[in-house]
């Protein structure tokens, strides 16, 4: 279980350190999508009583297929869910590439997005480590 959840506003703020460290721009085209996005870890962690990895998922899935912004949806993603588990404790144990094709995996999945976060929570479960 989480401890600590990522609001809206911090979601904002990374979304442009990342992109000013980046050197590009985007817009916030759906304040809503993004809100719903960042707010599931909190509601399903309410409801369900999912594990750290399986909020995770929830919230790099979200962020990415919300389409929030105009560019670097799936980058915010990757950058929310690992900030999102340093701040309870553990962190994703590798490459960004892997972590890359798995953000990517859930975008083009070819089933319901429950399986493709499943997917992501079980490789999260074993990729990852106690922050020190």
């Amino acid at each position: 279980m989480a401890d600590r959840f990522l609001s809206v506003a911090e979601t904002q703020g990374l979304y442009g350190l990342l992109m000013r460290d980046q050197g590009v721009s985007g817009t916030l085209l759906d304040e809503g999508k993004l809100e719903g996005a960042a707010m599931r870890p909190q509601m399903r962690a309410y409801y369900g009583g999912d594990d750290l990895f399986s909020l995770t998922a929830a919230l790099i899935a979200g962020i990415a297929l919300a389409h929030a912004y105009s560019d670097g949806n799936k980058r915010l993603s990757l950058l929310c869910g690992d900030t999102f588990m340093r701040l309870n404790g553990y962190r994703i144990a590798a490459p960004p590439e892997e972590i890359a094709d798995q953000i990517l995996a859930v975008v083009n999945r070819h089933d319901d997005v429950e399986s493709a976060e499943g997917r992501l929570a079980d490789w999260l479960r074993e990729h990852s480590e106690e922050n020190p």
